[in-house]
Formats: C-alpha cells, structure tokens, sequence
C-alpha cells in the first residue's frame, strides 16, 4: 500500500534527535488500493515515552476522525469514510 507517516523536522544524527520543546508535525498518509471502498479505517500508533501527550493538537484531516488516547497508543478512527 501506497501509506506513509512522516515527521517535520526529521531530526538530527542516525538517533533523530530534535531539540527539547521543539513542535514535530506529523504527516499520515494512506489510500486504498484494494477492490472494494473502505467504510473505515483505524490509524493506531504509539507514542514515546518522551513526547508529551498532553500538547497533541490535531491540525487537519481529509475526512471526519475521532481521536482515542489510550495511555501512549492513539487511534485516528475514520468511520463511514467509503474511501475508494
């Protein structure tokens, strides 16, 4: 699948490093490839230890989403989304 998550800015060393209260914005991109539509598709991720969950702020969406924090797992939830 043609899905992709990636992280501005990238950081810096093999470790990608990012200096302490730096903002990341995070990029997920996915489609559907198969032959039938998706009614809906569930983003799940886990969150580091060192990132504070507290200052997630979710700037846009290309659908409608609801958004559970589960200790550090999050899930980006599409219902109904019929993505083709």
């Amino acid at each position: 699948d043609p899905n992709d998550k990636s992280v501005n800015p990238p950081g810096e060393t093999a470790e990608h490093y990012t200096p302490i209260n730096s903002p990341l914005d995070y990029t997920i991109r996915f489609q559907n490839t198969g032959n039938a539509p998706a009614s809906r598709v569930e983003l799940i991720d886990t969150l580091s230890n060192n990132s504070d969950v507290h200052s997630l702020r979710i700037i846009s969406s290309s659908h409608p989403m609801s958004v559970v924090l589960d200790n550090r797992t999050i899930h980006f939830i599409f219902d109904n989304i019929l993505l083709n």
